[in-house]
């Protein structure tokens, strides 16, 4: 290799930009643990137990069954099933490992619930004496307290709550007065209270009088000390002391608080012989929120005290408005009214597909039967007017190649070219009539038709996918074999540009010559490409390998200083070939520094001075995709209308760009121009198949979305546009989004239960299908969903609840990502969407904390939903109450 050549070998490989990083796909056992403890930490407690038991049941050898296990019985506990709790625990308490502490501690957090207070008593105890350092002490020892005192084993509380070396005693002097130091500090009082120890109840009560304690525990320090104030024979002062108690029973923003707080005043008021001021304060309790016993107290204390008075008339009608205002309550035959909004969307859509193309077909014959294929495709050829002549020049190609028969390969495989029409086959012809050339040094007729492949083929999306990198990467090989350097580098610069970090790219750059000082380090190779340059400072080739050092540190993420390069590299070589590419490469660099404004600005830049250059397609793409994602959709048409206006030869790319100012035109609600960019691009039948589909199903959209005088008409239309993908193109992958775009014309005008049966039907379609990727799937899902609640609507009772659970449990598959397969993310704006759904459906169900925590969730996923959120959270939290 001359030495000329070997430079530009070198220079070359600085062209090698860090390509994607492709991340391994999630494992099923992870994908399936995280699943089952979203829905614990949300609070889907039914969903998570069965998600938790399946996991531990199938993962059997997992790290995780332990904790998997554990949490399934907190769900179970959760959900008041403190038997089947109990016995999942004691199962495998043997087996718990680092886990012990936990598991003994749910156990009795489990039978004090239940209820089995004794046992609870043990189980608290035995954690505190056997595990010292578990983090559950404190709470164990206040655990052992709160049972002992259900067994009014006042005196044994009172010991575990003040012995000196107690777990408590002991938290207290490490940590201080926290919520659970001052949930027992309040255990203590009100044990001592009943104990009638006074002093010792006052004193339990000092150390939550100075510091900042929660709103919850300053109210219920408060009502101790109303009540140690009445016990003690202050009455004034307990009375007085309710004030207070009623005050920070607001800001606590607790109902039960507050109705507790009425209750206590309304009865000092009561024993001070006040009683208009007591009947007045036990009126507050008729009303909604407060709880059934306080309800039931305050209905007949008012009518005893109105009767006792004489005042039959008041304590009548006092009866009659509670039960008018509150008709279904479950204290005194009446109940909380509870109402709730519905809410419906009515209009779904998807703004993003991914391509995908389909495999070649064009596999060599095998051995043993060459002869009879060789026969049979020859008698073919003989008749010069078949239809089918092109592709059995094709096939005859492929058989004397393996035959190794190059001469006659080559024959074959030009005659197929000629014969066969544009076409994936014809593609191929090109790309193996290039290989005949090659293999017999024939380079320059190689590199021409290598080339071919390359310019003209480009917007098959097939042969984008299989031949134009080989034919790129052939070009390479051809042009350094033969001498034609220009040739070569050129298709190198392609391959760094578009496959990057392929396996053909690191091949292309050995064949080039390529030795850097150590593969794949970044560091190293800028340092020779620095020595180069320090060697060889007035080289021509001095601006490709100064554009490879930048690149080293793109390579390393390096951006800042990339961009110091590309900065400083445009200001001297101002006349290189590379400027156009460097210019590309330097508004890279700007976009992933987060500057997107400038971003903008180095790509319409490179637009304006390099008008010609395909990188400006990429560049106009870049910019109309900037103007999209912020609204500007005029902008964006307009940019992306160029790409395809302009004098460029028509390739995928200019149909996406075709695709992309329909969606623009789409968003702004332009219906007549997003439908032709969208018929133009179905009724281009040189236009790949799956963008032809999405233009059909977007044509389809506009229907659906467009303001119209027959809408009727407009879904029908729709749906007759979406029932063509599903017969025409029933394998292509984007068939499930065409059942989907069907379902939601269905669901614009479906009223009835069969019809609603054909849009869920139509949804699951789009689920059950394998062709469907996450995003397809997880719209289908929330469209399933929102058809789900509308037969809600539709239905009553248990069958109603049953319908709406139903969508709920639709919508949080897409929220937590349970519906995702092996190597799948999760679609940004259905999680969003789903998020939502759930949230408001948690909420028509009246699963408040649920509701809450998804809303939280997703304010975490989504901050620029913040504010509207936030009120969802206040509502929530106010009804949960």
């Amino acid at each position: 290799m001359t030495p000329l050549l070997c430079r530009w070998a070198l220079v070359l490989a600085a062209l090698l930009a860090s390509g994607p990083r492709l991340w391994a796909a999630s494992a099923a056992e992870s994908r399936a643990y995280t699943g089952a403890t979203n829905l614990f930490g949300l609070g889907f407690y039914g969903p998570a137990e069965e998600a938790l038991g399946r996991f531990a049941q199938t993962y059997s050898n997992s790290t995780h069954v332990a904790q998997a296990i554990l949490y399934q019985a907190q769900a179970r506990i959760a959900l008041t099933n403190y038997a089947p709790a109990i016995a999942l625990l004691t199962a495998h308490q043997a087996a718990a490992g680092t886990n012990a502490d936990q598991y003994l501690f749910w156990l009795a957090e489990a039978r004090y619930r239940q209820g089995d207070y004794p046992a609870a008593r043990d189980g608290f105890a035995r954690l505190v004496s056997e595990f010292p350092a578990s983090t559950r002490r404190l709470e164990a020892a206040v655990g052992e307290a709160s049972a002992r005192m259900k067994l009014r084993d006042w005196p044994g509380a009172i010991q575990v709550l003040q012995r000196p070396d107690g777990a408590f005693q002991s938290a207290t002097r490490a940590q201080g007065t926290n919520d659970l130091v001052a949930r027992g500090y309040l255990l203590l009082a009100e044990a001592c209270l009943a104990q009638k120890d006074y002093p010792a109840a006052k004193a339990a009560l000092q150390p939550l009088a100075t510091g900042k304690l929660a709103p919850a525990t300053a109210w219920q320090r408060q009502y101790l000390a109303c009540l140690l104030d009445d016990a003690s024979g202050r009455k004034a002062q307990a009375l007085e002391g309710t004030t207070n108690l009623l005050t920070l029973a607001t800001n606590a923003a607790q109902p039960g608080f507050l109705a507790r707080s009425v209750s206590l005043q309304a009865g000092l008021l009561e024993k001070a012989g006040h009683t208009n001021d007591a009947i007045a304060a036990f009126q507050k309790n008729l009303a909604g929120g407060v709880p059934d016993d306080l309800q039931r107290q305050a209905l007949q204390k008012i009518t005893t005290l109105c009767l006792a008075d004489g005042r039959t008339t008041e304590a009548a009608k006092a009866l009659q408005s509670f039960v008018d205002q509150y008709p279904n309550a479950a204290s005194a035959d009446l109940a909380l009214l509870t109402l709730g909004e519905i809410r419906l969307r009515h209009w779904l859509t998807s703004n993003e597909t991914n391509a995908v193309s389909l495999a070649g077909t064009n596999a060599p014959v095998a051995t043993n039967s060459l002869d009879l294929a060789l026969k049979s495709l020859q008698t073919l050829t003989a008749l010069t007017n078949s239809p089918l002549l092109g592709k059995a020049c094709l096939d005859l190609g492929w058989c004397f190649w393996l035959t190794t028969n190059l001469p006659a390969s080559q024959t074959n495989f030009q005659a197929a070219f000629e014969r066969l029409p544009f076409s994936f086959d014809q593609a191929t012809a090109c790309f193996k009539l290039a290989d005949c050339y090659f293999r017999q040094t024939n380079y320059t007729a190689a590199i021409t038709n290598y080339q071919a492949v390359v310019t003209r083929f480009a917007g098959l999306a097939e042969a984008q996918k299989h031949l134009v990198e080989p034919a790129l990467y052939q070009t390479v090989q051809a042009g350094v074999l033969g001498g034609q350097i220009a040739a070569a580098t050129n298709a190198l610069a392609r391959l760094l540009a578009s496959w990057p970090g392929s396996d053909r790219t690191e091949a292309a750059l050995l064949v080039a010559g390529l030795e850097i000082t150590r593969a794949g380090n970044p560091e190293a190779a800028r340092q020779t490409f620095l020595a180069f340059t320090r060697a060889a400072p007035n080289d021509p080739l001095r601006p490709a390998v100064e554009l490879a050092i930048a690149q080293t540190y793109e390579q390393q993420d390096q951006w800042t200083n990339a961009l110091q390069q590309y900065n400083a590299w445009l200001l001297i070589h101002t006349n290189s070939e590379f400027r156009p590419q460097a210019a590309f490469l330097r508004a890279q660099a700007v976009y992933r520094l987060g500057d997107e404004t400038n971003a903008l600005a180095c790509f319409t830049n490179l637009v304006a001075e390099f008008p010609t250059n395909s990188l400006t397609q990429l560049a106009q793409m870049w910019a109309g995709t900037y103007y999209y994602n912020r609204g500007a959709f005029v902008d964006a048409e307009k940019s992306f209308r160029w790409i395809f206006q302009t004098n460029w030869p028509a390739s995928d790319l200019t149909y996406q760009a075709q695709m992309m100012a329909g969606r623009a035109a789409f968003a702004r609600q332009a219906w007549s121009e997003a439908r032709g960019y969208f018929t133009g691009l179905y009724n281009t039948l040189a236009c790949p198949e799956d963008l032809r589909i999405q233009a059909l199903l977007a044509y389809a959209g506009c229907l659906v979305s467009q303001d119209s005088t027959n809408k009727a008409a407009d879904y029908q239309q729709a749906i007759e546009s979406c029932k063509r993908v599903c017969s025409l193109y029933p394998t292509n992958r984007l068939a499930p989004l065409a059942w989907g775009e069907m379902a939601n014309a269905l669901l614009q005008y479906a009223k009835s239960p069969q019809q609603y049966d054909d849009v869920t039907n139509a949804f699951q379609q789009v689920i059950l299908s394998t062709n469907a990727d996450a995003a397809a799937r997880s719209m289908a899902k929330v469209g399933l969903s929102i058809a789900l609640e509308k037969q809600a609507d539709l239905a009553t009772g248990t069958n109603q609840t049953a319908l709406l659970s139903a969508a709920l449990t639709n919508c949080l598959d897409v929220f937590i990502g349970t519906n995702l397969r092996d190597g799948e993310e999760a679609a940004l704006f259905w999680k969003k969407e789903a998020g939502l759904e759930a949230g408001r459906l948690a909420e028509r169900l009246q699963l408040w904390a649920q509701a809450t925590k998804v809303y939280q969730q997703l304010k975490e996923l989504v901050p620029a939903l913040g504010p509207r959120l936030d009120a969802n959270i206040r509502r929530c939290e106010e009804k949960g109450r």
